[in-house]
Protein backbone atom coordinates (compact mmCIF):
# COMPACT_ATOMS: atom_id res chain seq x y z
CA UNK A 1 0.00 0.00 0.00
CA UNK A 2 1.37 3.44 -0.89
CA UNK A 3 0.96 5.83 2.01
CA UNK A 4 2.11 9.33 2.79
CA UNK A 5 1.69 9.20 6.56
CA UNK A 6 -0.11 7.73 9.55
CA UNK A 7 -0.63 10.07 12.49
CA UNK A 8 -2.74 10.64 15.58
CA UNK A 9 -4.61 13.87 16.19
CA UNK A 10 -7.87 15.27 17.47
CA UNK A 11 -10.70 15.22 14.94
CA UNK A 12 -11.46 18.81 14.03
CA UNK A 13 -14.57 18.46 11.88
CA UNK A 14 -18.04 16.98 11.91
CA UNK A 15 -19.93 15.10 14.58
CA UNK A 16 -16.73 13.47 15.87
CA UNK A 17 -14.92 16.79 16.45
CA UNK A 18 -12.83 16.68 19.59
CA UNK A 19 -12.33 12.91 19.58
CA UNK A 20 -8.86 11.34 19.37
CA UNK A 21 -8.38 9.87 15.90
CA UNK A 22 -5.84 8.07 13.74
CA UNK A 23 -5.43 9.35 10.20
CA UNK A 24 -4.10 7.28 7.32
CA UNK A 25 -3.07 9.55 4.48
CA UNK A 26 -2.68 7.65 1.25
CA UNK A 27 -0.32 8.77 -1.51
CA UNK A 28 -0.81 9.38 -5.22
CA UNK A 29 -4.10 11.27 -5.24
CA UNK A 30 -5.22 11.86 -8.82
CA UNK A 31 -7.58 14.81 -8.18
CA UNK A 32 -4.97 17.59 -7.75
CA UNK A 33 -7.42 20.04 -6.16
CA UNK A 34 -6.21 23.66 -6.12
CA UNK A 35 -7.20 24.01 -2.44
CA UNK A 36 -5.34 20.82 -1.41
CA UNK A 37 -3.34 21.17 1.83
CA UNK A 38 -1.43 17.93 1.25
CA UNK A 39 0.16 18.49 -2.14
CA UNK A 40 3.12 16.36 -1.04
CA UNK A 41 0.90 13.35 -1.75
CA UNK A 42 0.80 14.07 -5.49
CA UNK A 43 2.76 17.18 -6.62
CA UNK A 44 6.04 15.63 -7.83
CA UNK A 45 7.24 18.86 -9.45
CA UNK A 46 7.61 20.40 -5.97
CA UNK A 47 8.02 17.38 -3.67
CA UNK A 48 10.33 14.38 -3.65
CA UNK A 49 8.45 11.15 -4.37
CA UNK A 50 11.13 9.03 -2.68
CA UNK A 51 10.69 10.98 0.58
CA UNK A 52 6.91 11.38 0.54
CA UNK A 53 5.65 7.97 -0.61
CA UNK A 54 6.17 4.89 1.55
CA UNK A 55 5.31 1.45 0.18
CA UNK A 56 4.19 -0.71 3.10
CA UNK A 57 2.53 -4.11 3.30
CA UNK A 58 -0.98 -3.90 4.71
CA UNK A 59 0.18 -5.70 7.88
CA UNK A 60 2.67 -2.90 8.58
CA UNK A 61 0.00 -0.25 7.97
CA UNK A 62 -2.29 -1.98 10.49
CA UNK A 63 0.59 -2.16 12.96
CA UNK A 64 1.23 1.60 12.60
CA UNK A 65 -2.47 2.36 13.13
CA UNK A 66 -2.52 0.29 16.34
CA UNK A 67 0.56 2.06 17.80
Amino acid sequence: MKISEVFSSIQGEGIHAGKPSVFLRTALCNLKCVWCDTKYTWDWDNYDYSKEVHELPIEKVIEKIKE
